[in-house]
């Protein structure tokens, strides 16, 4: 299939409807609620005599909030009117909820550390509250932004990329393709990939902030320490909190659109022709991101090592110290020597919840940009069958040499069972080598299976 040209995308969107072009997407939705999280925290402030004006951030308050309920009730009106979008079945996230309940817990846990370190001081407890304004009041900007972008970058840069590095030629067959996978959430794959973003966030904040702030002759944490404690944990909790939001922002492009197009089981098949190798099946968002988190993370793993290495002296001051204790030290120790653990995967955990909740939209989307490049987004399912052959060039009937002799291939095969299906991916079976217990139960028409072929929706 050809690729789509701009003059074609360009009469795609000039022969919309009026009621497609004007439809409330959710991204909007999340940048209105963003602005109102923030104008309400501002209003709240205001009422505690935090030195804001309160009529404005009050008003502004009721506007956004009025501006968001109209937004959402169209919005929903709109989804209901979506052909077959009520069919789409909910997922089971109640392990990543934990998480995120777990982690909420942590930080919580923490807050009374903090409380009991400002005391009352103004310039400390406005630079924490600074803080959770900017880990919290941002998430629907991420959300709107990892949701508005995820697919048309996976799609343009990443398999792109990809096709233009390992171009088809004489010598090899190389196909992108959507492979048949499961679709339901994985509490495990949300962990994982909060621990991939970890990598990032470790990287941005002890990489790329901590360094430019020490060549800007900050001063560092044990120096900010000795002289107001407060002031110090503060300050650095801020320069955490930033990190951790700046490098969902800033890495936006690598994350969503990775972790989307594993959803959506985009793989590419390559066989060469004349040399003996194995053909392949891939991951494209694996090779990609293999590129990447291989020079981010052994950055981040040496910066952030050396960092708490770096920092230790002050764990062992507060734990000494008559005025904390043991108790008050550990709180310390989990915030800012563990945030950047804990904050990831607190926000990752709470964006992949949301792309979760619209990951029906999020595929759709992504198969139609691969339509664009010309990558036919039908389902392909595969069949391994087991022929009663061996390859070119095998000796067959030839005996072994070790101590023990081997038997001749064509008899020591006998013991298994008689060639023909291995692997049948739609019902999970391995021949005779599986439980029959654990195999899947689909319906009878999930049970054919076709080669290389792309499954005909008709069927």
């Amino acid at each position: 299939m050809p690729m789509v040209t701009i003059k074609e995308l360009i009469a795609q969107r000039k022969s919309a409807t009026k009621e497609e072009k004007t439809r409330v997407t959710i991204s909007t939705v999340l940048v209105v609620f963003g602005f109102l999280l923030i104008s309400t925290v501002l209003a709240i402030l205001s009422l505690l005599g935090a030195g804001f004006p309160l009529s404005i951030f009050g008003t502004a308050n009721l506007v956004l909030f009025v501006i968001f309920l109209v937004l959402v009730v169209k919005y929903k009106k709109e989804q209901k009117m979506i052909i077959g979008y009520e069919k789409v079945k909910s997922v089971s996230i109640k392990g990543t909820v934990a998480v995120v309940v777990i982690l909420l817990v942590v930080i919580g846990f923490d807050f009374s550390f903090f409380n009991f370190l400002i005391k009352g001081d103004p310039l400390p407890k406005g630079l924490f509250i600074l803080s959770m304004i900017i880990l919290f009041g941002f998430l629907p900007f991420i959300m709107a932004l990892w949701y508005k972008t995820s697919p048309a970058i996976a799609v343009k840069l990443i398999v792109r990329l990809y096709h233009v590095i390992f171009k088809r030629g004489k010598k090899a067959t190389t196909l992108t393709l959507v492979m048949d996978t499961h679709q339901e959430h994985s509490f495990r794959v949300a962990i994982v990939r909060s621990m991939t973003a970890m990598i990032f966030t470790t990287f941005t904040i002890f990489t790329a902030i901590l360094p430019v702030l020490n060549g800007l002759k900050f001063p560092t944490f044990p120096e900010l320490f000795i002289k107001d404690p407060a002031f110090a944990c503060a300050s650095y909790l801020l320069v955490m909190v930033i990190g951790t939001v700046l490098s969902f922002v800033l890495f936006f492009w690598l994350l969503p659109p990775c972790f989307l197009l594993d959803d959506a089981g985009v793989v590419f098949f390559r066989q060469y022709q004349a040399r003996r190798t194995p053909p392949q099946i891939q991951s494209i968002s694996g090779w990609f991101m293999s590129i990447i988190r291989g020079i981010v993370g052994t950055s981040a793993l040496f910066t952030y090592v050396y960092f708490v290495i770096d920092n230790w002296s002050v764990f062992g001051q507060i734990s000494g110290s008559s005025g904390f204790g043991l108790f008050p030290a550990t709180q310390f120790a989990i915030f800012i020597f563990g945030f950047p653990v804990i904050g990831t995967i607190l926000m990752a955990s709470i964006v992949l919840l949301f792309q979760e909740s619209q990951f029906t939209k999020l595929k759709t989307f992504l198969y139609q940009e691969l339509v664009n490049i010309g990558v036919d987004p039908r389902v392909v399912k595969i069949a391994l069958d087991r022929k009663d052959a061996f390859q070119d060039k095998t000796l067959a009937d030839y005996p072994g040499e070790n101590f023990f002799i081997n038997p001749k291939l064509t008899d020591a095969v006998e013991k298994f069972p008689p060639p023909g299906r291995v692997f049948d991916e739609t019902t999970g079976s391995r021949g005779d080598f599986l439980d029959k217990g654990k195999q899947r139960k689909n319906s009878p028409d999930d049970q054919e299976l076709l080669s290389w072929d792309h499954a005909d929706e008709d069927r």
